[in-house]
């Protein structure tokens, strides 16, 4: 199954060939990728456009993409690649260009499969994520509270023509320990094929919407149903839900995510009516069954 992204590289049937060709005439680009080497566009996502050029990735913003849960923003992915360099937690940054086309940015690409690092695996990539410093420069703030949670969900549902499926907002009993709140290094979208496996581990990758906030929401965020179903096939088997929470060493987060799962669902369904909104036919069946996952926790 080809993995439909909601940000990412380039568009199906959409090979950017005539955009390869001209950036590759741009002086700042010629410094950074191996020269008299083809540019291999990247397949996956509908936002962004991607090339591989010999042993490093070219990432073109080539337009402003609003996304109500999972902004897409050049400098937020220089910041973190920046700062994660030498962490083996992403690729390595090796410069950006502003090009007559959009920004680019450029990294070192990451050889492995992504989607296949097991639950244990992404938890113990999350907690070592999770554990860095913060940035020097600022990334956005996210909140995951029970209040923020249901805002975010309703300002993405004003969004939205058809709320027949959201008449009654999940009730949840919020008891979540004030230190599982304390902000954290985020990736934001550590969906299946963002992490890609390879011979050292797995490794994170397209870091266009990290943040800094409670880490529940990329437990949140992987443990998806809809997003699992999206780029897997198929949610998360309840064996590898648990084994995954598990895994991860926080308990406080892992009792977080669990208090709010219904929240973080709730929200992640009406992001998917969103996108079904948007002319993204697949996001139907994902929509619903992260509506069934509301009461699986």
């Amino acid at each position: 199954m080809s993995p439909v992204s909601h940000i990412g590289a380039a568009q199906p049937g959409k090979t950017g060939a005539a955009q390869a060709a001209q950036l590759a005439l741009v002086p700042e680009l010629q410094a950074l990728v191996p020269q008299a080497t083809v540019w291999r566009p990247l397949q996956g996502g509908k936002t962004n456009l991607l090339w591989r050029v010999g042993d490093v990735v070219v990432k073109l913003y080539s337009k402003p993409a609003a996304n109500p849960l999972f902004p897409n923003q050049p400098d937020a992915e220089i910041v973190a690649l920046q700062a994660l360099g030498g962490c083996g937690l992403a690729p390595k940054f090796l410069g950006h260009a502003a090009t007559p086309l959009g920004r680019c940015v450029v990294y070192q690409h990451m050889p492995g499969q992504s989607g296949t690092a097991g639950p244990a695996q992404v938890a113990a990539l999350l907690a070592r994520l999770h554990q860095q410093p913060r940035p020097a420069q600022a990334l956005r703030q996210i909140s995951a509270s029970g209040p923020a949670l249901m805002a975010s969900a309703q300002a993405i549902l004003a969004l939205c023509r058809d709320r027949a499926a959201f008449s009654a907002p999940p009730a949840v009993c919020e008891r979540v320990e004030q230190r599982a709140l304390v902000p954290v290094f985020l990736h934001g979208d550590p969906v299946p094929a963002n992490i890609v496996h390879s011979a050292r581990g797995p490794c994170l990758i397209d870091w266009q919407c990290p943040g800094w906030g409670p880490a529940a929401h990329d437990l949140a965020i992987y443990l998806s149903a809809a997003m699992q179903l999206l780029y897997q096939g198929q949610p998360l088997p309840p064996q590898a839900r648990a084994q995954m929470l598990a895994a991860y060493p926080d308990a406080a987060a892992v009792a977080h995510y669990r208090a709010l799962q219904p929240l973080f669902a709730w929200r992640m369904a009406a992001y998917c009516q969103w996108r079904l909104e948007q002319g993204q036919a697949d996001y139907a069946r994902a929509r619903d069954v992260e509506l069934a996952s509301l009461v699986q926790d």
